[in-house]
């Protein structure tokens, strides 16, 4: 699991400041935090509880014509499940075999002609290799793109060849999860191009609550999905760090295919996961990106064929990786720590 390699000295300053100024929400760190993604991605942000709750406003705020949302069967349940408790009808796509995500070819092949929005996930780091035509689909089908970048906060450049997730879409939601990159605990950020929808998001997010100078009004449409000032100090202080964590993240990475050559490649990536074929005979392992269980059809009960989903769950593992992990070993001190 990824370690908060955020000093103590200044983590505990943040929380010495938090406990002195009385204010556990809504505070200095919370603003901190939003306008550390904000700079990042250059896109207005809102950090929310999760990357769920953040999902599920975006879709909540949505108007409906078929109500249906397409979403990938290699995902995990919980972002069709929002879709679903937002009041949509979720429809499978499959995946493509070679980044595990969406590509436009597979949204011909599965989407309905009246679909409402398309949920793309990143997987595993980066952002989908269809990205650009995925977003060009959307907007040649007047289709909302959702973007669930739960894996990819740190992932983009200044130019469109490593497009930052959100970039293309119309909205995409982060995850800061402890498994994650950036890893705080729990929490998550909406960022979009368009400023108006994240302080729709904000609001939704906060009961409903708007404030003009010193009045406070409520829509009565809303639920608290806010982060705590703790969460959002913790998150300040790793954006903070984020150009390191992404350096030391890529360097295990390289240690790691100095002994396996990854399975998933991409011009830009975060390495939430080092992603290799099943049949390399590593004992010791994190998982799955999305095991079968995982993916929608057994998760979520979902309808249809998606052999590149199964596929992709039978052929895939993921290897331990996080910042500093292999600093110094070995290609065969690697290989003893893996089980090799």
């Amino acid at each position: 699991m990824p370690t908060i390699g955020v000093p103590q000295s200044a983590l505990h300053r943040a929380f010495d400041e938090i406990q002195s100024s009385g204010h556990f929400t809504e505070g200095k760190y919370t603003r901190l935090f939003e306008d550390a993604i904000t700079h990042w991605c250059d896109m207005p942000a809102v950090a929310v509880s999760n990357c769920g709750t953040g999902l599920f406003a975006v879709l909540r705020m949505l108007p409906k014509r078929s109500g249906i949302a397409v979403v990938s069967a290699n995902t995990f349940f919980a972002t069709a499940s929002m879709a679903k408790e937002a009041g949509f009808k979720v429809v499978g796509a499959d995946c493509s075999k070679d980044d595990f995500c969406l590509t436009a070819e597979l949204l011909d092949r599965y989407a309905p002609g009246n679909v409402d929005v398309v949920i793309l996930t990143h997987v595993g780091g980066g952002v989908a290799e269809d990205y650009e035509r995925i977003a060009q689909w959307c907007k040649d089908h007047k289709v909302f793109l959702l973007e669930d970048a739960a894996h990819a906060l740190g992932v983009g450049s200044d130019s469109m060849v490593n497009p930052c997730a959100g970039w293309l879409g119309d909205a995409a939601v982060f995850s800061l999860y402890g498994t994650k990159s950036v890893p705080i605990g729990e929490g998550g950020a909406v960022v979009s191009n368009d400023p108006a929808l994240v302080e729709r998001v904000r609001t939704f997010c906060n009961y409903g609550k708007r404030r003009v100078g010193s009045v406070v009004s409520y829509s009565g449409t809303g639920f608290n999905f806010r982060i705590s000032e703790w969460q959002a100090a913790i998150g300040y202080l790793q954006m903070k760090r984020l150009p390191e964590i992404m350096e030391r993240r890529a360097q295990a990475a390289y240690a790691l295919s100095q002994v396996i050559e990854p399975m998933v490649k991409c011009d830009d990536s975060n390495w939430y996961k080092f992603i290799v074929s099943a049949d390399f005979p590593a004992m010791r392992l994190t998982g799955q990106v999305y095991a079968a269980s995982d993916q929608l059809t057994a998760s979520f009960g979902l309808d249809g064929a998606f052999p590149n989903a199964a596929w992709v769950a039978a052929h895939h593992k993921c290897l331990p990786i996080e910042e500093g992990l292999y600093d110094g070993m070995t290609a065969v001190e690697i290989e003893e720590f893996l089980g090799v």
